[in-house]
């Protein structure tokens, strides 16, 4: 649901999913997201969003937050987020200001290991300076607490990058920096965070994606760990009706202590049809491959699904 009223505006996602596996019925799980956000419009640049979060997903091993489970249950994660963005000044003002301030609760369980519960709290600050006609200049600062059980970790963090349009057929937004972690877990490095949304032709896209963090692990063997993820996507459209897409990650993480790692590859396929006005179609195919360096061990995974959307 969405909806616009004089000064702000007011939208209500909610997202269910029942997933039943045949012959192993001890997979199947319901999922759901409710994710409300209120925007509050200041003045034609400006804006203050308010937003909250409850979900519940599944994770077989391997998948997203579930990388180093290695019994055959499935992990549920449980979500809990709120926040407030302010954002001040836009183009065509001379600069802007972003300042986040968010918090979470994340809950792993899973029937064969300990339950694992992380919290955060922490405030961002982006700066932007306009320096020609499509392009500004950032000063990127934040600091969160993270916690684990009983064990605590602060990260701090400084850095720096552009944001340009390229001419009008790149959108390419850089950042880079170094952080620092004090507390439980003391670490220090570099992150980043790279996207490229280039529009080739009018029928042909590509979107590139890569960044590199520090972040609390779910698993017991580490408080912290690197994720350092790569992503493409090319998007054609055949017709007005047809889309194809193929999207290409690599997803790498690291415990801090580097005794330990998984790699996951994916490459999926999607086939976008508008059959009517208000009748959609998606085909779906993945091919997905763990590899992890303490077992020494990969696994593969496929799936096909097929969506069939109506709105009115």
């Amino acid at each position: 649901m969405l909806k616009l009223f004089e000064g702000y505006g007011l939208k209500i996602p909610l997202t269910y999913t029942r997933s039943n596996f045949v012959n192993e019925s001890h997979l199947n799980s319901s999922q759901y997201a409710l994710t409300p956000q209120l925007r509050i419009f200041l003045s034609d640049y400006s804006n203050v969003n308010v937003h909250l979060s409850k979900q519940v997903n599944y994770s077989l091993p391997g998948q997203n937050n579930a990388e180093f489970v290695s019994n055959k249950a499935l992990s549920q994660i449980e979500t809990q987020t709120s926040g407030v963005n302010l954002k001040l000044g836009r183009s065509p003002n001379q600069r802007f200001i972003d300042v986040s301030l968010d918090q979470a609760n994340r809950v792993l369980s899973n029937p064969a290991q300990i339950k694992s519960e992380i919290s955060s709290l922490g405030i961002d600050f982006l700066y932007g300076h306009k320096v020609s006609e499509d392009t500004y200049l950032l000063v990127d600062l934040g600091s969160s607490t993270e916690s684990r059980a009983d064990s605590k970790s602060n990260i701090d963090k400084i850095g720096g990058g552009f944001l340009t349009k390229a001419g009008g057929n790149h959108q390419l937004h850089f950042l880079a920096g170094g952080f620092d972690r004090t507390g439980d877990s003391k670490q220090s490095g570099h992150y980043w965070q790279v996207t490229d949304k280039w529009n080739i032709y009018e029928y042909l896209a590509l979107n590139l994606q890569t960044y590199k963090r520090s972040e609390v692990a779910y698993s017991q063997e580490t408080l912290t760990q690197i994720r350092t993820q790569h992503s493409a996507s090319l998007i054609t459209k055949l017709s007005s009706d047809h889309q194809l897409s193929m999207n290409l990650e690599v997803n790498k993480i690291i415990f801090d202590n580097n005794q330990r790692g998984i790699k996951r590859q994916a490459i999926q396929l999607n086939w976008h049809w508008q059959i009517l006005d208000y009748l959609t179609s998606t085909l779906n195919i993945e091919n997905s491959t763990f590899d992890d360096s303490h077992l020494n061990s990969r696994r593969d995974q496929n799936k096909v699904s097929f969506n069939l959307g109506c709105t009115w």
